[in-house]
C-alpha cells in the first residue's frame, strides 16, 4: 500500500474515535471499585485475625463481592490467593481470617468487584502471627511400677491450635528437670487424647524423674510438670545347693545363695523344710540365715528326726515382699544313738508294807534306735557321777527290752522306807552301746502303811501345827502356813494352799491379805471360809488380832470384813482380841465360842473367855456382828461354865450341835499373882457338846484314861500339850487323834465312851491338824508329813 494512503486512513480513524469520545465523556473511576484495606491488628495474632474492608467509591456501577484476599508467601495478593468474602454490598465490614498459622507473616489486602465485573484492590499490609506452643500435661501413672518398668499418661490439650511433630515422655536417674536431651520416649496415638507411654529396659530400685513433652511443627518445645517414681525390686535369685557333709540324726549343714543380692533390698533369706511336704514354704520350718548376702551362707538345721527324709530349698524376701524359691532337694538323718534324760521325780507312794514304791520319769530318744532301757539305783550320793558314767555298779538295776520314745514313768518297787534314792537312766543302742543321763532323780520314799493311815505328798507349808488353818471345800483341802521363815514362824498363818485328794497335788492360793496369825477361829459357811481373830506375828510380845476375813474358793480371793465390837452393848472386858475360839455354823451365821485373850488388857496374862462372837457375812457390805454371854444368861454357874470354857480345843459339829474337849483351860494359865478364878475346875477327857438352838451345854463323854493329852499332872507344870490334838468327822463317826498318835472314834448317834481304832506309829512327826472329806480324812503333822485316814 502507497505510504500516502496509510497515513490517510489512520487519520480518519483518530477521528472518528475523538468524535464518540467527546459523546461518552468517559470517566475511569466509573470503571475500577475504590476500596480501603484496615489495619492489622494491635497485638499479635494467633490463629485467627479480624481486619476491616472499606468500599470508597462504586462509580455508576454496583457491588457485586467485596472482602479480604491474603497470602503467605504472595506480596500482593489477588482473589486467586486465599480470600474471604465479607458480608454486605456496600459501606464497611470486618472480616476474620481463621486457620492461620503460628508465627507466620501474612500479606493481605482489601478487593471488590463490581457488576462489570471489574476488581479493585486495596493497599497491601502484612502482619504476623504469634509463637504457640503445645499444652502438654505428666498424667498419672498406669497401674504399679515394675522393677524394669512402667507407663505413664500424657496428654496435649491444645491440638488444635499447635500442630504437633512430635510428643511423650521424657526421663533421667540424675537430672531431676529432663530434657529432650535426655532419653525420651515417643507417643504414638490419636493427640489431644489421654495417651499411654510405656518406659522400658529401666533400673530395677532406681529413682526416675520423668514428665511429658511435646515439639510443634515449628520446632518449639513445651514440658508438663515434672515427676518422680521408683522401681520395683526384681525377684530374689535363689539358689539350692546341697548339704555340707553328711547329715547326722538330728542336724544338717545346708547352704543358701542369693545371687542378685546387690540389686535388690534382702529382707530375708535361709532355707525352709519339712519332712511332709515336698514344696516346703515359710509356713513350714525354716532357717534364716545372717552375714553376707550373695555369697554361700552356711546354716545349720537341728532338731530333726532320725532315719527321715527331708525336702528343703533356699528362699528369699526382697524389700517388697516378694519370696521366690530355688529348687527343691532332698536329704535323709542318719540312725541316732540314744540319748537319755532323768527328767523329774514324779512321786514317790507307799503300797503295801514292805512294798514302798517310787515312779521316775526319763526320756529315751530315739525309739527306732533302743533295744534296751531302764534305770540304776543307789542310796548313796557320792556314786552318783560314776552311775553317769557308767563306771559304778548299782545296788539296783530295772531294765526292759522294749523300746520307747519320749517320756516314760517308770515305777520302782520294793525300796526301804522313809530312806534316800538316786535314779540315773540308761538305754542300750543296736550296737550294744549304753548311754547314760547326764542329770539323776534324787527323792526319799515315804514311811509305808500304818494300817488305816497312808502317807502322800509332802505339806508345803513346813508345820502342820495345830496353830495351822484348816477347812475343806467341794472335796478340796485347805492348809494355812508359812513356807519361809524359821522355827515357830512356820505355824503362822499368811500363805494358803489347796490339796487335791484327786491327784495328790498342792497348789499355792493367794495369801491372806490380813496380819500372819496363829490359832485363828476358822469355820465354813456357804462354800466360803472365815477366819476371825488370832495372835498375830510379833517376836516382842503376844499381839491378839480383831479383823475378820472372808475366802471365796470359787474367785481365789479374799474380803475384808467389818471388826467385830469388844463386848455387847453394856458389858464390860475386851472380847474381839482372842484366840483359840471353838467355831460353828448356825442358821446362816459364823460363831466364835470361848477363846482366849488377855487378862485385864494384859496380853502377858491370859483369861478363858465365856463369850459369843456371830457374824452374819451377809448383812451390808461387809457382814455385821453381835457378842453374847449365853451360858451366863441362862444362869450358869461359873464352875460349869468355866469347866466348859477353853481355848484351842479340838471340836466337831453334827446338825445345830458341836462338841468340844481338850484344849487350854483357866487352871493351865493361872500364872502367879494373876489369882485367876475357877483354877480346879476341868478334866481334859471330857468331851462338851452346846447346842446352838438352845444354848444347852453339856457334858455328853468321858475319853478312857489311856487317852494321852500330853500335858503334866498339875497346872504349874504344863507344857501346853492338850493343844497337841485334833478330831474330824466321817460319816456318823467322829475320830479323835491323841499327842501320841492314838486315833479314838466317838459315835454321834449313841454317845458312847469313844474306843481306840488305829495308831498312827510315826516317829518323828507330833500331832497336828485334820478335817473330814467324804470317806476319808486328812491329817497333817507338824513335820510337814500329810497322811490319809481311811474308816
Amino acid at each position: 500500500m502507497p505510504t500516502l494512503l496509510r497515513k490517510l486512513l489512520l487519520l480518519l480513524a483518530v477521528g472518528v474515535l475523538l468524535i464518540n469520545c467527546s459523546k461518552w465523556k468517559l470517566d475511569p473511576y466509573d470503571l475500577i471499585p475504590q476500596v480501603k484495606t484496615g489495619t492489622p491488628p494491635a497485638g499479635p495474632a494467633t490463629t485467627s485475625v479480624q481486619v476491616d474492608c472499606v468500599i470508597e467509591a462504586l462509580g455508576a456501577n454496583t457491588l457485586q463481592e467485596f472482602g479480604v484476599v491474603y497470602s503467605t508467601s504472595n506480596q500482593q495478593p489477588t482473589t486467586s490467593d486465599t480470600k474471604v468474602v465479607a458480608t454486605g454490598t456496600s459501606g464497611s465490614a470486618p472480616v476474620v481470617l481463621n486457620g492461620l498459622q503460628p508465627n507466620t507473616t501474612y500479606y493481605y489486602r482489601t478487593y471488590a468487584i463490581n457488576n462489570k465485573g471489574l476488581i479493585g484492590y486495596g493497599e497491601t499490609l502484612s502482619f504476623k502471627t504469634a509463637t504457640v506452643i503445645a499444652e502438654v500435661k505428666t498424667l498419672d501413672l498406669v497401674g504399679t511400677p515394675g522393677a524394669t518398668s512402667f507407663q505413664v499418661q500424657v496428654q496435649v490439650t491444645n491440638t488444635g491450635t499447635v500442630t504437633l511433630k512430635e510428643y511423650g515422655i521424657v526421663y533421667s536417674t540424675t537430672n531431676q528437670q529432663p530434657t529432650t536431651a535426655d532419653t525420651k520416649v515417643l507417643a504414638t496415638g490419636t493427640t489431644g487424647a489421654t495417651t499411654p507411654v510405656s518406659l522400658t529396659n529401666l533400673q530395677p530400685n532406681t529413682t526416675y524423674y520423668y514428665r511429658a513433652y511435646a515439639i510443634t511443627s515449628t520446632g518449639d518445645v513445651s514440658y508438663g510438670d515434672t515427676k518422680q517414681i521408683k522401681t520395683g525390686e526384681p525377684a530374689p535369685v535363689v539358689q539350692t545347693q546341697d548339704p555340707v557333709g553328711t547329715p547326722s540324726s538330728s542336724s544338717a549343714v545346708l547352704q543358701a545363695q542369693v545371687s542378685n543380692a546387690s540389686q535388690i533390698t534382702l529382707k530375708e533369706y535361709g532355707v525352709v523344710y519339712s519332712p511332709t511336704s515336698q514344696t516346703p514354704t515359710i509356713a513350714d520350718s525354716k532357717a534364716v540365715a545372717s552375714g553376707v548376702t550373695g555369697a554361700s551362707v552356711s546354716l545349720i538345721i537341728s532338731n530333726l528326726q532320725p532315719n527321715t527324709t527331708y525336702y528343703y530349698r533356699s528362699y528369699a524376701t526382697n524389700g517388697a515382699g516378694t519370696t521366690t524359691y530355688g529348687d527343691v532337694k532332698q536329704l535323709k538323718t542318719g540312725a541316732a544313738t540314744p540319748t537319755v534324760s532323768t527328767v523329774a521325780l514324779l512321786n514317790t507312794k507307799p503300797l503295801l508294807l514292805g512294798n514302798i514304791s517310787a515312779t521316775v520319769s526319763f526320756t529315751v530318744d530315739p525309739a527306732a534306735a533302743v533295744t534296751e532301757y531302764g534305770m540304776v539305783l543307789t542310796p548313796d550320793p557320792n556314786q552318783i557321777s560314776a552311775l553317769m558314767a557308767g563306771t559304778a555298779a548299782p545296788l539296783r538295776r530295772f531294765v526292759t527290752a522294749a523300746p520307747a520314745n519320749g517320756k516314760i514313768d517308770f515305777e520302782i518297787k520294793d525300796l526301804t522306807e522313809n530312806s534316800p534314792y538316786y535314779a540315773v537312766a540308761f538305754a542300750k543302742d543296736a550296737t550294744g552301746k549304753t548311754v547314760f543321763s547326764k542329770e539323776f532323780a534324787a527323792f526319799q520314799t515315804k514311811y509305808g502303811p500304818r494300817g488305816n493311815w497312808r502317807q502322800l505328798a509332802n505339806l508345803p507349808t513346813q508345820l502342820a501345827g495345830v496353830y495351822n488353818t484348816l477347812f475343806t471345800i467341794n472335796g478340796k483341802v485347805y492348809v494355812g502356813g508359812q513356807a519361809i521363815g524359821s522355827g515357830v514362824n512356820y505355824s503362822y498363818f499368811k500363805q494358803l494352799y489347796e490339796y487335791d485328794p484327786e491327784t495328790n497335788m498342792w497348789t499355792k492360793k493367794k495369801d491372806l491379805p490380813g496380819t500372819a496369825r496363829i490359832e485363828p477361829t476358822v469355820t465354813v459357811l456357804n462354800n466360803k471360809a472365815y477366819v476371825l481373830f488370832g495372835i498375830g506375828l510379833n517376836t516382842s510380845q503376844v499381839t491378839y488380832t480383831s479383823d475378820a476375813w472372808e475366802y471365796d474358793p470359787a474367785t481365789d480371793n479374799w474380803r475384808g470384813l467389818s471388826t467385830p465390837p469388844a463386848t455387847k452393848v453394856g458389858g464390860q472386858g475386851v472380847y474381839n482380841l482372842q484366840a483359840g475360839a471353838i467355831p460353828f455354823t448356825y442358821n446362816n451365821k459364823v460363831y466364835a465360842l470361848f477363846g482366849r485373850g488377855p487378862y485385864n488388857n494384859d496380853v502377858n496374862l491370859t483369861n478363858i473367855y465365856n463369850s459369843l462372837y456371830g457374824l452374819d457375812p451377809s448383812a451390808g457390805s461387809n457382814g455385821s456382828w453381835d457378842v453374847s454371854f449365853p451360858l451366863n444368861d441362862k444362869g450358869l454357874a461359873n464352875n460349869v461354865i468355866y469347866s466348859a470354857a477353853r481355848s484351842a480345843a479340838f471340836y466337831f459339829q453334827d446338825g445345830n450341835i458341836v462338841y468340844f474337849g481338850g484344849g487350854l483351860i483357866a487352871s493351865a494359865y493361872n500364872a502367879v499373882g494373876a489369882n485367876l478364878p475357877y483354877s480346879t475346875y476341868f478334866n481334859s477327857r471330857q468331851i462338851w457338846s452346846y447346842n446352838a438352838q438352845t444354848s444347852e451345854l453339856k457334858q455328853v463323854a468321858l475319853l478312857p484314861t489311856t487317852f494321852n493329852d500330853c500335858s503334866s499332872t498339875g497346872p504349874t507344870g504344863d507344857t501346853g500339850g492338850r493343844m497337841q490334838y485334833t478330831a474330824f468327822v466321817v460319816g456318823t463317826k467322829a475320830y479323835i487323834v491323841d499327842c501320841s498318835h492314838k486315833t479314838w472314834v466317838f459315835d454321834l448317834t449313841t454317845k458312847a465312851i469313844p474306843t481306840q481304832v488305829a495308831t498312827l506309829n510315826n516317829p518323828t512327826g507330833t500331832v497336828g491338824i485334820g478335817v473330814g472329806v467324804g470317806t476319808k480324812a486328812y491329817f497333817g503333822l507338824r513335820n510337814a508329813d500329810w497322811w490319809e485316814f481311811t474308816p
